[in-house]
């Protein structure tokens, strides 16, 4: 990309969410009000695995430089995915963080990809993350509109060869009733906001047609029915009239990614029970709380049954994963 056409692109892309910059500061000083909740607080997420290249200091998040970089990012985090098996149908991750000032949502996304990672294992071991957050900008893809859809597009590439493949995609931030996140780079510079249309617009284009959607934020549930279709199954961490909470920066999870990704997901359960456990878990944070209850919400498509209910390959059983936690504990307790 040249430099004049780095910052034109730089240029139309501020222009076009300025407006957006106006819609959601209200809704998140709420948030960020209420989201400083007592939940009991997960373990720190593990080590780095969706970091695509080595920190780059002198790269600023003003300069061309960085918009330059972005397709070198993107092509080292697909070359790390596996290659794809040719005798069952492949799982293929991405988890997009495009907050600009806070490191919470990272962490979520991190963790979601490990999460998956390990569930499903072959090419979901190694997902793609793209984030703003300020920590990651040198080291992963930017979470923007237009990256979300190059990387979509390359996936959708690679599950041509067979329709049954999935992709998984797990999104976290602040949300706005407009089916929106707050989206912004580091140093809060506006972009065009990732939302229900952009994904849609993204998912469209790639040619992906099993999908997962997993959306960790305020009112995410207003991205039900833009997505909804028999191929995709969607789950939200509140109601499209609801706030979420746990979204402190001290925080290493929000409530409802603390809630899935560490509940019965943890060991691989079926999407359903991970769900129905990360409800109920939530639940009960917010009414000790006296919150308003968020109500999870969910959407499964008709030809997504069956993958809704199932367990995921590398499952650990129930009671072998009581074990290892007891074990672990003991171990801790000894030292």
């Amino acid at each position: 990309m040249t430099l004049g056409r780095s910052f034109s692109a730089l240029g139309a892309r501020i222009a076009a969410a300025i407006a957006l910059s106006f819609l959601l500061p209200l809704t998140v000083m709420a948030q960020s009000a209420s989201q400083t909740g007592s939940a009991p607080a997960s373990a720190p997420v593990p080590a780095d695995t969706a970091s695509c290249a080595a920190p780059q200091s002198y790269l600023s998040i003003r300069g061309a430089a960085i918009w330059d970089a972005q397709p070198v990012l993107i092509s080292k985090c697909l070359a790390l995915v596996p290659a794809r098996a040719e005798n069952h149908p492949n799982i293929y991750t991405v988890a997009i963080s495009p907050h600009g000032t806070q490191n919470l949502f990272s962490r979520e996304a991190r963790l979601a990809l490990q999460r998956l990672g390990a569930n499903y294992g072959g090419t979901a071991q190694r997902g793609v993350l793209l984030s703003n957050a300020p920590v990651d900008y040198t080291l992963v893809p930017l979470a923007t509109t237009d990256n979300m859809t190059q990387v979509l597009s390359a996936i959708g590439r690679r599950t041509q060869a067979s329709p049954d493949d999935i992709l998984i995609v797990y999104l976290v931030s602040h949300g706005g009733p407009d089916a929106a996140l707050q989206s912004a780079l580091p140093g809060n510079i506006p972009i065009i906001a990732v939302s229900a249309n952009t994904l849609a617009e993204a998912l469209e284009r790639s040619n992906i047609r099993r999908r997962v959607i997993i959306i960790s934020a305020c009112f995410s549930g207003s991205w039900i029915p833009r997505l909804a279709n028999d191929d995709t199954i969607i789950m939200t961490a509140a109601a499209a009239d609801r706030t979420s909470f746990g979204c402190a920066e001290d925080r290493p999870l929000t409530y409802f990614g603390d809630a899935f990704l560490n509940g019965p997901f943890s060991r691989g359960a079926s999407l359903a029970e991970s769900f129905e456990g990360a409800r109920k878990t939530v639940t009960k944070w917010e009414q000790d709380e006296k919150l308003l209850n968020s109500e999870p919400k969910f959407f499964v498509g008709k030809n997504m049954q069956a993958f809704w209910q199932a367990v995921a390959p590398n499952a650990v059983p129930p009671a072998s994963a009581a074990k290892a936690v007891a074990l672990k504990r003991d171990k801790t307790a000894a030292k």
